[in-house]
């Protein structure tokens, strides 16, 4: 199955492990088995499990302000916050923060997209300071800390998309259409930004991580959020994500992707590397070919929306501009509908269903789409957007 899609979808390299009823299958193409995929966004589980092994060893408190950390700009945020996306800060580092070390960051930041603790939206910036409280509390650099405390007691060898180190990392690739796949050779992120992103494993090795006592981290943490994580998926814990009954993360870099679901109940878990831009398409058509036969893994609709119907008009005062952070959106009115612009750049159409949601889908690429919504407040008016989790505020 694996040869087969990743073929279709000009994968170059990809491994999938499938643990289901306490049995392991693995397969790999066009890459070796043990071969180092940068995980992306699926580093941010891994230093949330650092942060509570210093949680349980009473040297963090999930509920303690981060004033006493990391300055009085955090007195009202916390470590619980942080992991769950809910600190109130902005998707993404300012574009020149990525230069700074994160003790320099961390001791100027004053940076807050909405009030902390009042809703979801998924947030870089929340896990590299969480990445900057490990080191704080433990005197070692981030990736040492996650070696020592994570990594090494589970076997595992990690590697890091912005270092060398005792294994090689896998290179990404972009796929257009109707061309090969073309080799990236760059680095993935900047090193301040490693915390969220900066890990590379095995999908074997993810698996292994899954033996940890993990069943802590699976309890949703959104309840009574204004806004939860809708586009993104079901429900978060302290680092990994909620899929319907299923637990799990996904990560993307630059060529590179990498998927992780897992039944904390049973142990079943399925992961998947890829090394092309086409990673994600490739993970929707493994769930696909998993649940053909038997196997149905939970997951929440990337570019889809069941039972949406068909379109429906934009709701009245969807139009303007909405921010988070430093990154700005323009919602615009067009003969063909909705569009999107980020950072004043064309960048999608929009197109609405019932209950203010709707598919964002790239105008570069037609078939890479997003879901979102538009998040009303009093009177039904348009207070936010929100794209894949991400939470946006309209000025």
């Amino acid at each position: 199955m694996l040869d087969e899609l990743a073929a279709r979808h000009q994968v170059p390299g990809a491994q999938l492990v499938v643990r289901r009823g306490g049995a392991t299958t693995a397969s790999a193409v066009g890459v070796a088995a043990d071969a180092a995929f940068p995980l992306g966004s699926v580093t941010k589980p891994v230093t949330a499990m650092a942060v509570l092994a210093l949680v349980a060893d009473g040297d963090l408190d999930l509920d303690d302000s981060l004033a006493e950390h990391l300055g009085p700009a955090h007195r009202h945020r916390t470590l619980r916050q942080l992991l769950s996306h809910t600190a109130g800060l902005p998707a993404t580092l300012r574009e020149e923060d990525e230069t700074l070390t994160r003790a320099r960051w961390a001791a100027r930041f004053d940076d807050e997209a909405f009030p902390p603790g009042a809703q979801f939206s998924y947030s870089n910036p929340g896990y590299v300071l969480a990445g900057h409280l490990v080191e704080l509390v433990t005197g070692m650099g981030w990736a040492e800390a996650v070696t020592a405390i994570v990594l090494e007691p589970l076997g595992i060898t990690p590697a890091f998309v912005a270092r060398t180190g005792e294994r090689e990392v896998v290179l990404g690739h972009t796929v257009r259409s109707g061309e090969t796949a073309v080799l990236l050779d760059g680095p993935q992120a900047p090193p301040i930004e490693d915390p969220a992103g900066g890990l590379a494993l095995s999908a074997a090795d993810v698996v292994a991580l899954l033996d940890a006592d993990v069943k802590g981290m699976c309890e949703d943490q959104l309840a009574g959020a204004a806004v939860g994580s809708f586009g993104l998926a079901d429900g978060w814990g302290l680092g990994w994500a909620r899929y319907q009954s299923w637990w799990g993360h996904d990560g993307t870099g630059d060529g590179t992707s990498a998927h992780v679901r897992f039944d904390p109940g049973t142990g079943d878990a399925v992961v998947l590397t890829a090394n092309a831009g086409t990673g994600p398409e490739l993970w929707r058509s493994v769930l696909e070919g998993l649940a053909a036969q038997g196997i149905e893994v939970g997951d929440h609709p990337f570019s889809s929306l069941p039972g949406a119907g068909d379109p429906v008009a934009p709701p009245a005062g969807s139009t303007g501009r909405y921010v988070n952070g430093t990154l700005t959106l323009d919602v615009t009115t067009t003969p063909d509908g909705l569009a999107l612009a980020l950072d004043g750049k064309p960048y999608a159409g929009l197109t609405c269903f019932s209950g203010h949601r709707f598919l964002a889908r790239e105008l570069t690429s037609a078939r890479t789409a997003y879901t979102g919504r538009f998040v009303t407040g009093p009177g039904d008016a348009v207070t936010h957007v929100q794209i894949s989790g991400r939470l946006s505020r309209k000025l």
